[in-house]
């Protein structure tokens, strides 16, 4: 390393311009690195949450008593029957 005085107060030499190197490996795609590791996390989501859910509100739909298949089709008449059970605590 070279230094230049002035004075007696040493200077370090300037240092060199690194050549800006293309970059390698997972660092080289940022949307391809969100995908990989909020993917797995999605997917679960939706498998284990949202279809179930949405599965229990298509059965409701439907009189579908001790099975998954849906048989009958019979609209909202669950609900206008737990709405008006006096059993069904409401608290409106």
């Amino acid at each position: 390393m070279s230094t230049a005085t002035t004075r007696g107060v040493a200077k370090p030499a300037p240092a060199k311009a690194s050549q800006a190197r293309p970059r390698r490996g997972l660092r080289s795609n940022a949307t391809l690195n969100f995908w990989l590791f909020t993917g797995p996390f999605l997917i679960g989501l939706v498998i284990f949450v949202f279809v179930p859910i949405g599965w229990s509100v298509w059965l409701s739909f439907f009189d579908a008593r001790y099975t998954v298949t849906p048989s009958h089709f019979i609209g909202l008449d669950n609900y206008k029957q737990i709405l008006t059970n006096s059993n069904f605590p409401n608290r409106c």
